[in-house]
Order: C-alpha cells, then sequence, then structure tokens
C-alpha cells in the first residue's frame, strides 16, 4: 500500500456540492446521432439544461460527467437515447423557490435505455409519454444504476440552502407510457440517506400500462427509501374513458426503510406484486424515525372515482415486516373487493412484533440483495468506477478495482478550504492511501481522473 502527501493546497470558495474543473463545458445541444463520449458538463444556469438531445438519431452518451443546477440531460420528442457509464448529479439551483431539478427528462421518446450510471442528488428519471413501437429496439429499459440522495426540496436562493418545501421527486417517473411492451426496470440500487434526500416515491408507475403478454417488468431492486415511498402503481380519480396502469409485474424486490408504504397499488388494474422483500423498522440511524409510517404493501382503490381500477390487481408469496407505528406491526392492507382470487401466500416475518424488525434485519437483506449481484455477475454503477473510504481524521483510502491504473486529481474540501492531491495514481487493482491536513466539521472528498470523470466514488465524513 503507497502513501502519498499533498502536493499543493489551495483555499478556494466553498461550494454546497460537487468541485468542477475549469475545462468543462457549460451546456451542449446534441442535433445529430452518434455516440458521445467523456464529455464533461457543469452547467451552472438553473433555466437551462446541460445536455439537449434534439435529434430522432440514435444517440448514445457514455463515460459522460453532467453536473447541472437545470436539469441534467433533456431529450426532446421523437428521441432515442442511450446514457450509459455516466456521473449525473442535480445541484441546487440557487433560486428562491426553484426546486432540484431532475436528471433526465424525456418527453415522447422513442427509444430510452438508461444503464449503469451513478445518480448523485437531485430528481431522477421521468418519462412523459412514448412513440416507440414496443420493440427490443424501441422500449425503456433502466437498469444497473445507483441512485444517491433523491431530493425535490425547493433551494432557499444563493445561500445553497433547501426550505421544507419540497416537489414530488421520484428516482424513476412513468407518466402516460401507454401500451410499452419489452420494458424494464431492474437491478438498480437506490439509497435516500436521512436528511439528506426527500422523495415522494422511489418508482412510480403513473397512468401508464405495459401489454397482457408483455407487462413493464420492475424486478430485482433494492430501496431505501427514507421519507419517501417504494414502488407504486399510480394514478388518480381518471375520468371516463381514461386510461389507468395496467400490466405492470413488480417481483424480486428489496424495499427497507421507507416512508408511507413499500409497495402498493393504488390505482390501475391486471398489476402483480409477487416474490418480494418488504423490511422497515422506521429508524433511521440517530433513533429518530421516518415522517410517515404506514403500511409495508397494500393494494386498493385509493382514488375515486376511477373507473380504470379492476379487482384483478394481485399480490403473492412476498415476505413482509412493517412499523405501522413505533409500537405496532402494519405488514399488509390487502382491501376486500379490491384484488384477485391470485392474492395468496403473503408472509409476515415471525415473530410478528414491532421489536422483530431493527436497523439490524434491514441491513441483512441489503447484505443479501448484494450477494446477489456477485451471484448473477451483475455490476451496478458505472463500470470502472472504483471506491474511496475516509478513515479517521486525516486519510482518504483508494481502492481501483479495475485491471488498469486510474490516475487523476483527489479534491478534499473541508470547512477550512479544498486541500487538492495532483498526480495521483493507484495501480491496477491496487490501493493507495492519501494523508489530508485534519480540519473540525465535514469532510468530503472527490476524484477526477485524467480525462475528468469521477471514476471513483465521492467519499464523506460528517
Amino acid at each position: 500500500m503507497k502513501k502519498l502527501i499533498p502536493l499543493i493546497i489551495s483555499i478556494l470558495a466553498l461550494f454546497s456540492f460537487l468541485i468542477v474543473p475549469a475545462q468543462a463545458e457549460q451546456t451542449i445541444t446534441i442535433t445529430k446521432g452518434g455516440t458521445y463520449t467523456d464529455l464533461v458538463i457543469a452547467n451552472d444556469d438553473a433555466n437551462a439544461a446541460a445536455v439537449t438531445i434534439s435529434t430522432s438519431d440514435p444517440v448514445i452518451l457514455e463515460n459522460c460527467s453532467v453536473t447541472s443546477r437545470g436539469t441534467a440531460i433533456s431529450a426532446d420528442s421523437g428521441a432515442d437515447v442511450t446514457v450509459r457509464n455516466c456521473y449525473i448529479e442535480c445541484q441546487n439551483p440557487l433560486i428562491a423557490g426553484m426546486y432540484i431539478p431532475r436528471a433526465i427528462k424525456a418527453s415522447n421518446p422513442k427509444n430510452l435505455v438508461v444503464q449503469n450510471n451513478y445518480f448523485n442528488y437531485g430528481g431522477g428519471i421521468y418519462v412523459l409519454n412514448f412513440s416507440g413501437d414496443g420493440s427490443l429496439a424501441q422500449t425503456i429499459n433502466i437498469s444497473f444504476n445507483k441512485f444517491q440522495n433523491i431530493d425535490g426540496h425547493a433551494s432557499t436562493g444563493a445561500d445553497g440552502g433547501v426550505s421544507a418545501v419540497y416537489y414530488p421527486q421520484q428516482a424513476v417517473q412513468f407518466d402516460k407510457v401507454y401500451g410499452i411492451k419489452n420494458c424494464e426496470i431492474s437491478w438498480n440500487e437506490i439509497i435516500n440517506e436521512p436528511y439528506k434526500s426527500r422523495s415522494e416515491d422511489n418508482i412510480n408507475m403513473y397512468k401508464s400500462s405495459g401489454m397482457p403478454d408483455n407487462p413493464i417488468r420492475i424486478h430485482d431492486n433494492f430501496i431505501s427509501g427514507a421519507d419517501g415511498g417504494g414502488i407504486i402503481c399510480d394514478g388518480n380519480a381518471a375520468l371516463s374513458g381514461e386510461r389507468g396502469t395496467g400490466y405492470v409485474e413488480i417481483y424480486n424486490n428489496t424495499v427497507t426503510n421507507f416512508a408511507n408504504y413499500g409497495i402498493a397499488i393504488a390505482a390501475g388494474n391486471n398489476n402483480t406484486i409477487h416474490d418480494n422483500i418488504v423490511v422497515n423498522s422506521g429508524q433511521f440511524p440517530d433513533g429518530g424515525l421516518t415522517n410517515a409510517l404506514h403500511v409495508g404493501i397494500y393494494i386498493t382503490k385509493a382514488y375515486s372515482p376511477d373507473y380504470s381500477y379492476g379487482n384483478n390487481n394481485n399480490a403473492y408469496n412476498n415476505l413482509c415486516g412493517n412499523l405501522g407505528s413505533a409500537t405496532v406491526r402494519n405488514d399488509y392492507y390487502l382491501k376486500s373487493g379490491y384484488y384477485g382470487s391470485d392474492t395468496k401466500n403473503n408472509l409476515s416475518i415471525q415473530p410478528v412484533t414491532a421489536a422483530a424488525i431493527t436497523p439490524a434485519l434491514e441491513l441483512e437483506y441489503c447484505n443479501i440483495w448484494n450477494e446477489s449481484l456477485t451471484a448473477n455477475n451483475i455490476k451496478v454503477g458505472i463500470k470502472g468506477m472504483s471506491s474511496m473510504e475516509i478513515l479517521g481524521d486525516d486519510t482518504v483510502f483508494l481502492s481501483n478495482n479495475t485491471d488498469k491504473e486510474m490516475s487523476g486529481r483527489v479534491y478534499v474540501r473541508k470547512a477550512d478550504g479544498v486541500e487538492i492531491f495532483d498526480n495521483v495514481k493507484v495501480a491496477p487493482n491496487g490501493t493507495l492511501e492519501l494523508i489530508y491536513t485534519k480540519s473540525p466539521g465535514p469532510v468530503k472528498v472527490f476524484f477526477w481522473d485524467d480525462q475528468l470523470r469521477p471514476f471513483f466514488a465521492a467519499a464523506e465524513k460528517n
């Protein structure tokens, strides 16, 4: 193991979020199809998208870094977009009353593939309508991504703070995506830290549907929800003839530490919840409680009138342990008359007591999900992104998980400024320790490689 002492120390103005190299572009508009790699976009304009895709030709964004105070990536109608192996961070807009933006907004795309990305803070992926044919070449696939701290708070302005007001944000939101085939949302890791995030739902299917023989498949995701719910088939008091959420299959997901609900069918028809694990102690690490303890898994008609609702929604073979309050279990709410004949064999974690559901149990099921990644040879997040950890009061530990040397610059942001390590090199599958000057208060560390890509996950210590 090597140790490196800082070569350059620079005291800079402090920012609330990511430190971005000066070489970054402000915004970019893509009007031609093609593969765009190694872009570094840092957008300070809250009223503009960092990347705008204005072509129907296939566009691939790969190995890019996008940080933005406005929407990070915006795709116009008819777009065919693949976002792969990218780092995307939404930032405080610094305009009072404006909400923290979304990472990806796609309006009526014909194809959207989002895989192996790292979404750090802010809103996630929003898809409004769909214009593809549902073939494998024209569908929506959102898989193998890491989402950290979904947040919809409103900014308090130039001070970089947020108010108590928030806009409903999700990691994945479908809005009137009707009759899609071959659609998959799978193997995503969504982790919301208490007091650093504010989501409504983490995956929301709103008035969206698959097909009877080809449902929307939401499977094998891990969600730690904090102040938000898990996965929901949603709608509203639909007018007669308006389409509802249907043919959605939710299975093999693990949902922990959430507010309101774990997995739910609140609207629509022909939706199924099966073979999921839902565990909620309702407790944060500091002993605080989530903001709305309610139910683990539910099926009910939540809106009235809702002419889209059918009694052929089902839940089966699920395992649940949820605190409905600090002292009472509330694992399931399956409203009589609102579900089909296949709703059966839904088990509660034993014993059925509040004391049985603990943060340690949540962690146990998190570890089981991580083991399933290894068993299925799945890499979640940016391929090649290695790990970085703060040890003690003055050490950054870097671990290169790739077969190539990683070289670049490390920024250590502290209360009294920023300490910079130049020409950092970590051998293939090797490790390195950086010793920085001790400082009171929180510390956050970023790594940028020689192509200006943050391929070590940021580390933070409060």
